[in-house]
Formats: structure tokens, sequence, C-alpha cells
């Protein structure tokens, strides 16, 4: 597969950006939300990647969300709930000027539209 990313919210040295297009070695938050009731991640970069995979049984071109939190971990979800979300929250602390990690808590919700829940996030 191709990964290419689409977005920063901050700049990475390239050697981040390689890291960031392995999702091999990220948590998936929505294996990671599946049992518990909310993660807590302290935000201090994420990613918008554009995937291309030939050899997948689905959809061959898709989105992953990558966020890095200050220990350096990554975790990586698909979920569109999530990522506008996240990205209502960066704008805020883009818009006030605030260069700080953000801290958010991630869990599922029940949908209303279909039979299952989705991810979302809050600050916190």
């Amino acid at each position: 597969y191709v990964v290419k990313i689409e977005k920063l919210y901050k700049e990475l040295s390239v050697k981040e950006k390689i890291l960031v297009k392995d999702f091999g070695g990220a948590v998936s938050i929505d294996e990671a939300t599946r049992n518990t009731p909310e993660l807590v991640i302290n935000v201090v970069n994420y990613a918008i990647c554009n995937v291309h995979n030939e050899r997948s049984s689905g959809e061959k071109d898709y989105q992953k969300i990558v966020v890095i939190d200050t220990d350096g971990k990554r975790y990586v979800t698909g979920s569109k709930a999530f990522l506008s979300s996240l990205e209502q929250i960066a704008d805020e602390y883009a818009n006030e000027g605030i260069d700080e990690a953000i801290a958010i808590k991630v869990y599922r919700r029940k949908s209303k539209n279909y039979n299952g829940d989705f991810i979302t996030c809050s600050a916190i």
C-alpha cells in the first residue's frame, strides 16, 4: 500500500513523517476503546494520511488519522467522527494561539443512524 500525508497539525521531521506512515507500530484506537469506557491522550500532533491499498478487500482508497501523544506514542484510527471532533478542538487551540498538548478523552457512542457505535473525542 501507499501512504501520503495530507495534513499535519504541526510540522514533522523526515524521520517523524516516516514513523507516522507506519501504522503497524501504532496503537489502534478502535481496539483500545473496545473494552474501556474512555482513553485519555495528550495530543502534541496529528496527521491525516491518505492510503491507497490495491489489495484491500473493501475500499482501495481511505484515510487514517495518526495521533501522537506527549510520550511519542502513536495512535491510529479511520474514524471520521473522531477526526471531525479532533480538528474542531485543534482549530480552537490554534485560533487562540495555544501551543500546548491537547488533552482529549476518546470514547465510543451509540449511533442513531446505524446498528452499532462510533469513536469520537472531547477536550478535557
